[in-house]
C-alpha cells in the first residue's frame, strides 16, 4: 500500500503542470504551449466538465489560436453534442503591477450565455485563490451593466463593481493595477488609457487585496447557464485578443 501510494505521488509530481486536478475532481490537461505577446502560456482542455461552469475545455485551434499578426484568438465551438470553451495560463508569475489587455473583439456583442475573463488565479490558494477578476457577460440574460471588476475574498465572498460595456467600439483597453493594499480597475474605448475614452474605474484599498502568490494570469471564454444554440450564436462566440503588457511597477 506504501508503495502504490509512492507510485502515484511520484507519477503527480512528473506530470505537473500539465496534468492537475479540476473542479469536481476532473482531469485537467496543459499540455499544449502558445507564444503570445511575447509571453509563453499554456492551454486548458478537459475530458470531462470542470470550472468554470462547469464546461468541457478544448486544446484544439479551433478553440486557441494566435495569428499571423500575433493576435490570440479564443472561441467556443460544438463538437458533436458538446461545446467546448477556451482558456490559456500563464507559465509567468506576476505578481504586483500594471496589466494592460488589449481587446480587438467588443464583448459586449458576445452571446449572452458567455463569460469573458481577464483574471488571476493561484489554484492552490483555497478558498480566495488570489483571484482578481475583469469580467464580461450578460449572465443567461440582457443586462445594462454587462461587466464586472471582481476581487475574491472567500468562497462566494467578494467585493466587485459594476458597469456597462457599450457596444460602439470595436477595440477597448482594460487595466488593473496591483499595488499593496490597493488595487485600481480601469477600462478605456480605443488602444489607449487616455482619460476622456474612460468607460469605467474602480479604486479599491484594503485588506482584502491579496498578496502576491504564485498566481498565473489566466484568460478564458465560457459558457454559464444553459448552452447557447447555434442557431443564434454564430458570430458571437469568439473573441480576439490583441495585446497583452505587463510592467513592475514601484511599491510607494
Amino acid at each position: 500500500m506504501i508503495n502504490t501510494f509512492r507510485t502515484i505521488l511520484v507519477l503527480i509530481i512528473f506530470l505537473y503542470p500539465s496534468v492537475r486536478i479540476g473542479a469536481q475532481g476532473t482531469r485537467v490537461m496543459y499540455d499544449r504551449k502558445i507564444f503570445f505577446s511575447g509571453f509563453e502560456w499554456l492551454v486548458k482542455s478537459s475530458w470531462s466538465r470542470t470550472g468554470p461552469g462547469p464546461n468541457f475545455f478544448s486544446q484544439s485551434e479551433k478553440n486557441v489560436s494566435v495569428d499571423k499578426k500575433g493576435r490570440l484568438h479564443l472561441e467556443v465551438t460544438r463538437d458533436g453534442g458538446r461545446w467546448l470553451c477556451a482558456e490559456v495560463v500563464s507559465k509567468e508569475h506576476f505578481g504586483y503591477g500594471r496589466y494592460e489587455v488589449l481587446l480587438g473583439t467588443n464583448p459586449a456583442q458576445l452571446d449572452d450565455n458567455l463569460v469573458l475573463g481577464i483574471f488571476t488565479w493561484n489554484p492552490l490558494l483555497i478558498p480566495h485563490h488570489n483571484e482578481i477578476d475583469i469580467e464580461f457577460s450578460n449572465w443567461g440574460g440582457r443586462r445594462i451593466e454587462n461587466g464586472q471588476y471582481v476581487i475574491h475574498t472567500g468562497i462566494d465572498q467578494m467585493e466587485k463593481k459594476k458597469f456597462t460595456m457599450p457596444e460602439g467600439p470595436r477595440s477597448s483597453l482594460h487595466v488593473i493595477i496591483w499595488k499593496p493594499g490597493k488595487l485600481v480597475f480601469e477600462s478605456y474605448r480605443g488602444q489607449r488609457a487616455w482619460p476622456w475614452r474612460r468607460i469605467a474605474s474602480w479604486s479599491y484599498k484594503g485588506v482584502m487585496v491579496p498578496e502576491p502568490d504564485s498566481e498565473e494570469l489566466r484568460l478564458n471564454l465560457w459558457i454559464t447557464g444553459p448552452d447557447p444554440l447555434p442557431e443564434r450564436t454564430e458570430g458571437k462566440r469568439k473573441v480576439r485578443i490583441d495585446r497583452i503588457s505587463y510592467e513592475k511597477l514601484s511599491h510607494d
